[in-house]
């Protein structure tokens, strides 16, 4: 049986899953810095906590992400 993947399509997910290295094909995904968001969450919640600014202004934060390239996508 010829495979779909990735010779026709390419399949990619979110959020980097760890069963998306064990599928058949392992699947591509996108890593959204889980750890950096956490540790984003945390500081910001120990400033708030902490009083160290009583008038925290509004900020974007955007924390890094990046492709985990495997078999689903021809990598």
């Amino acid at each position: 049986m010829r495979s779909l993947i990735p010779g026709d399509i390419a399949v990619i997910g979110f959020d980097d899953i760890d069963e998306g290295k064990y599928s058949f094909p392992s699947l591509s995904t996108v890593d959204p810095g889980r750890r950096q968001i956490a540790e984003l969450g945390v500081s910001m919640l120990l400033e708030r906590v902490m009083g160290t600014n009583d008038a925290i202004e509004p900020r974007m934060v955007a924390p890094e992400f990046h492709a985990v390239v495997r078999e689903s996508t021809g990598g």
